[in-house]
């Protein structure tokens, strides 16, 4: 901990057992209070520094964390990305309906402009002078 990054970290041991239920589920892991950023944050030991930053929360450490945690674990990957995938189908869904919405509603306009009975009656003479001018 020799790097500046980890001058403004603190390790955290709580008397609600949040530190230990961590290194439960991963021994490298460890819990700091930012000073600055005034939140707290998980971080895997074992990575290198830019990586570190597993969680960070501003709300005193409690289950969310622990499950958190526990949801993004490596051995979760599968699940992980088949919900980011289901997630980014439902977004695209949503966005192609939109347009076709978008597209059906601009089409309506068309076709009632079109359809609608002119408020004057022009004739040949008067369109061509019309185009003419």
């Amino acid at each position: 901990m020799k790097n500046a990054f980890f001058n403004e970290l603190v390790k955290f041991s709580d008397i609600y057992f949040i530190h230990s239920l961590i290194k439960q589920i991963n021994a490298n892991y460890e819990l700091y209070y930012n000073k600055n950023k005034m939140r707290y944050e998980v971080h895997d030991t074992s990575k290198p520094l830019l990586n570190s930053l597993c969680v960070t929360t501003k709300n005193y450490p409690d289950q969310r964390l622990i499950d958190k945690l526990q949801e993004t674990r490596i051995e979760n990957i599968e699940n992980i990305i088949k919900n980011i995938e289901i997630h980014n189908n439902k977004l695209e869904f949503e966005k192609q309906n939109k347009i076709i919405s978008l597209g059906k509603d601009q089409l309506t306009e068309v076709i009632k402009y079109a359809t609608q009975k002119p408020e004057t009656t022009l004739s040949q003479a008067n369109i061509r002078n019309i185009i003419k001018n």
